[in-house]
């Protein structure tokens, strides 16, 4: 990654993290305003709008800037298709604010909306705001497995809208609840569950950034695991691979440096690999080949362990994010590696015996 594309990616980070700030701000302000029937508050979200849609233009344009004149992959590629996706569905989340927001105009003059209001209606703010708050966490510490938790409490939501819109029409029905109230109550819910929606598809954007899959339409990890495991899955549950038997938890600072291991006997055994190439000698350069996979692969797997289960309370001397670029960084110089031997496998070249020993 040139540092170019890391300042970029740094930037877009500190963009989405204020967007979602502002986004979060409106949501719980507007769940306020329609809890204390405050069409002062509600206002307020209205008016600050379009904060939120020029933030996500700010991002847009940074994104696709990079994405032409850069032309990033693997991870970073991830991360910038992920972050114009989060923006979006950060902005719709700021446009079910301000309808809930409207929607406070309209019932503040009813005096008996809010006390008759299905219970499940609140529970479902309070859901749909942790919802949101955790997906945008996942988010700042790449942490899929928060993603996985945001995306299976959906249902919860979901199972609540139904009895809220229920509810509601057995209130019309009995007369205990004017008819028009009762069809505000449902769309606030409807928004609410709307927010709780974008919150998943936010943790589904990480899942993808974090671990390089796409979990869209899908119902659960456990279904995902059924047909395809993740090496983050499948590995153990420390944040670095340990000797068998090792029931140490390692410590961010140790696993980055068996990592470093990893990527420096990956490049060693590359240059092997080459020698056996250019000396003719095949059997033995399949083997070395086999050999650096293998530690490429234990490289990636201690760089997604990190991420996955580095404690969101530990406190470093560096920005986290600026720790994963650097795992980053390490794992491009295994990737090359591996590449490398891997293109050289495909067909066999005689080089000039000057060449050679350049």
């Amino acid at each position: 990654m040139t540092a170019r594309v890391q300042r970029e990616i740094a930037e877009i980070k500190n963009l989405l993290l204020q967007m979602s700030a502002l986004v979060e701000e409106a949501v719980r302000t507007s769940i306020l305003a329609w809890q204390q029937k405050n069409p002062e508050l509600a206002q307020r979200v209205i008016e600050h709008d379009w904060e939120i849609d020029e933030m996500e233009n700010k991002i847009d344009s940074l994104v696709l800037k990079t994405l032409v004149l850069q032309q990033p992959m693997a991870v970073d590629l991830r991360f910038l298709t992920s972050s114009m996706q989060i923006a979006e569905q950060l902005e719709r989340v700021g446009d079910h604010a301000v309808n809930i927001a409207e929607k406070v105009h309209e019932l503040s003059t009813d005096t008996s909306s809010l006390s008759t209001a299905s219970p499940g209606l609140k529970e479902m703010a309070n859901h749909a705001i942790a919802m949101l708050g955790d997906s945008i966490n996942s988010f700042v510490y790449a942490d899929s497995n928060l993603a996985w938790e945001v995306k299976e409490r959906d249902k919860v939501v979901d199972e609540l809208y139904i009895q809220v819109v229920n509810d509601e029409i057995d209130s019309v029905e009995a007369q205990r609840l004017e008819i028009r109230a009762g069809i505000y109550h449902i769309i606030l819910a409807l928004n609410i569950e709307r927010i709780a929606d974008l919150a998943t598809n936010i943790a589904e954007d990480v899942i993808f950034f974090v671990e390089g899959r796409l979990v869209r339409h899908t119902l659960g990890k456990e279904e995902l695991r059924k047909e395809e495991p993740s090496p983050l899955e499948a590995e153990e549950e420390y944040p670095c691979p340990s000797p068998v038997g090792d029931t140490k938890r390692r410590e961010p600072l140790e696993c980055l440096e068996n990592h470093s291991k990893y990527v420096a006997d990956c490049f060693e055994e590359a240059r092997g690999a080459l020698s056996a190439y250019f000396d003719g000698e095949d059997k033995l350069f399949e083997a070395i080949s086999e050999k650096v996979s293998e530690l490429e692969h234990a490289a990636d797997l201690i760089s997604r362990n990190v991420r996955a289960h580095l404690p969101k309370g530990i406190i470093m001397p560096i920005d986290k994010f600026e720790l994963f670029l650097y795992l980053q960084e390490e794992d491009n110089i295994a990737d090359t590696a591996e590449d490398i031997i891997e293109w050289l496998s495909y067909k066999r070249v005689d080089l000039p015996d000057d060449l050679k020993d350049k």
